[in-house]
């Protein structure tokens, strides 16, 4: 689905899978420390999206490690530590992260309590009353039942109920990019980065369905994107065309 995307998205996209993992999180944890020394606030948006968490074992913290290396020497922040810098400190200059994990259990292995609060937006399926209750402090998604999920806004504390979409047919893919590139383009700007080892070759299959990606379009802003919706036929529902049949199941868990 990611490589799906990037083929029809208008935006800078890079997809990474196993082998490249380190070098991506190296890559943007360098730009989101760089950002943050040159009080860069104003930078393009960057969305780094992770696709089944749970088989990139490289994120997962350390446990009983407390960051000391040998006498005299510090220790080299690894994947899992870049990863956590580019969640913490990304979102302040423009650069977040969006996830998918398909259990708790999974998720804890990554995470720990105090960086999942770091997710201030979230949306669970049907779990159990305990694991609703750890993740969103409420038993509420053990009650959803099939083809529903729960978004919950961290900050405000607000839970809504909605049915999931099908991922999007091809047809409805190319419908939307063409809308995407009709609109002005901002003028793509070259930023210090490490070298891109990460993306496969066109003709390269993954061994495993997991991947993740990160993205960049020059001016490209997701709070104007919002603000600044383009202009719909009469009669047709802004993001309608998206849905799947009502007994379609959801994308995930």
């Amino acid at each position: 689905m990611l490589s799906r995307l990037a083929e029809h998205l208008p935006h800078e996209i890079e997809v990474a899978g196993r082998l490249g993992v380190a070098e991506a999180m190296e890559s943007l944890a360098t730009e989101v420390k760089r950002r943050l020394d040159e009080q860069v606030l104003d930078g393009e948006a960057v969305f780094l999206v992770v696709r089944d968490l749970g088989r990139f074992r490289e994120l997962r913290k350390a446990e009983g490690d407390f960051g000391f290396g040998g006498f005299g020497e510090e220790k080299k922040a690894g994947p899992a530590d870049n990863f956590l810098t580019v969640l913490r400190d990304g979102p302040t200059v423009g650069i977040h992260v969006i996830t998918w994990c398909d259990s708790l259990t999974n998720l804890q292995r990554t995470f720990d309590r105090g960086a999942i609060k770091e997710f201030e937006l979230r949306v669970v399926f049907q779990m159990s009353s305990s694991d609703s209750s750890t993740l969103i402090d409420t038993p509420a998604a053990s009650k959803l039942g099939p083809q529903r999920g729960l978004f919950i806004h961290e900050e405000t504390g607000t839970l809504e109920k909605f049915r999931p979409y099908a991922f999007p047919a091809t047809d409805w893919l190319e419908t939307i990019a063409a809308k995407m590139r009709a609109r002005p383009q901002g003028t793509p700007v070259e930023r210090p980065r490490a070298a891109a080892k990460a993306i496969p070759a066109a003709d390269e299959k993954p061994e495993k369905p997991g991947g993740f990606s990160f993205s960049g379009g020059g001016d490209f802003n997701f709070t104007k994107l919002l603000d600044d919706t383009p202009d719909e036929p009469a009669g047709e529902t802004p993001g309608s065309a998206g849905g799947g049949p009502p007994d379609e199941p959801p994308p995930g868990g």
